[in-house]
């Protein structure tokens, strides 16, 4: 049977159009103007557009069932549009061998509502001390690339080691980009007026930066792909700016509030 979604907002060959789409059982057979069908669909003032990829979830399980779980945050995500999602391996245990990945696919396979991916971590219950084992988890198709997100690779030294076991195996490294050694005990904000006027410990924009120029320059030296998680400061914007000018395979990522909130936000 033939669907027709009708009067839609269409997302078609990089801009939003007025169009009807045909689906022909799993099959989009047709995009165009007066479109007929057995089963039609009225999506007039309706956004119509591929389904979403999100690259950065956490979908909590296991561990962390208090706060949501692969059924719970895959319908969200399937209701918000979204049809591919890669979950971040800070899981408890962590996704960082190959008994973990085989029970995560055992939970998707069963709850998940949408194509779920994960990252594997990058180090050991991403403590930065010693590397996982690339190839076995990567032989996982589940397995979308290495992530410590939650945590930054401290050391330099232990981040080329890991650049380099992706590179030898086409994947990719998702950094969180965090440098402990300038972050104060009790931080909590961005470092700014607002924290002082408050009197709060800042966080400021070298502990992001450090870590992702030290990266993208890696990046450049050892040529594999490289990603910044929840890019918050202009320093590391302008960094990746200047890399990508140079044709290297790294990119980044923001968060919405990164892109509509600052700490002026939070005064009360």
């Amino acid at each position: 049977m033939k669907t027709v979604l009708k009067n839609g907002n269409v997302f078609y060959q990089n801009k939003i159009q007025k169009l009807d789409v045909e689906i022909d059982g799993e099959t989009i057979s047709q995009i165009g103007h007066d479109l007929d069908g057995e089963n039609i669909i009225d999506c007039a003032d309706l956004l119509v557009t591929p389904g979403f990829v999100d690259l950065h979830v956490h979908l909590r399980e296991p561990g962390f069932e208090h706060k949501g779980t692969i059924k719970t945050e895959t319908l969200s995500a399937k209701y918000g549009g979204y049809t591919h999602i890669v979950a971040m391996a800070n899981t408890n245990p962590c996704m960082d061998d190959k008994e973990t990945i085989e029970d995560f696919i055992q939970r998707v396979q069963k709850d998940s509502s949408i194509h779920t991916y994960t990252y594997s971590a990058i180090t050991k219950d991403l403590k930065g001390q010693e590397l996982v084992d690339f190839k076995e988890n990567n032989a996982f198709d589940i397995v979308q690339g290495f992530s410590d997100d939650g945590k930054g690779v401290q050391s330099k030294e232990m981040m080329a080691k890991a650049m380099k076991e992706a590179k030898a195996i086409n994947s990719i490294i998702v950094a969180h980009c965090e440098d402990e050694g300038e972050l104060e005990k009790g931080a909590c904000i961005n470092l700014g007026r607002v924290s002082k006027e408050n009197g709060l410990v800042g966080i400021n924009n070298a502990s992001e930066y450090n870590h992702a120029l030290r990266d993208l320059q890696l990046s450049k030296e050892i040529g594999n792909r490289y990603h910044i998680c929840h890019i918050s400061t202009k320093e590391t914007v302008a960094g990746l700016r200047e890399y990508r000018k140079q044709g290297l395979p790294v990119s980044g990522e923001a968060c919405p509030h990164h892109l509509i909130l600052t700490d002026e936000n939070i005064k009360n």
